[in-house]
């Protein structure tokens, strides 16, 4: 469900998923273009798109399943050449 779910997010190539790994227990993805992150750099809020875009992730995998985790060391929004995604599921 989660992976058909994140089809809903990248409706229109607003962000674009490049899939690692997905398993009963394991999905790792990268995010390799956002534009989120474009818009929130161009108004040079990237600082606050962090906040509002990114900040929101941790809970929201835990909200979708409470048994899922994810880790995350890196994001465009930081000026990174990725999103690393790393979810698994104890």
């Amino acid at each position: 469900d989660l992976i058909e779910g994140a089809k809903l997010f990248s409706k229109e190539n607003a962000v674009i998923i490049n899939q690692l790994d997905a398993t009963e227990t394991k999905y790792d993805y990268d995010v390799t273009k956002c534009r989120y992150a474009e818009m929130y750099q161009e108004l040079g809020m990237a600082e606050l798109g962090y906040t509002l875009s990114c900040g929101r992730d941790m809970d929201f995998y835990k909200g979708f399943n409470p048994k899922m985790r994810l880790k995350r060391t890196k994001t465009i929004m930081e000026g990174y050449d990725c999103c690393d995604f790393r979810i698994t599921i104890k």
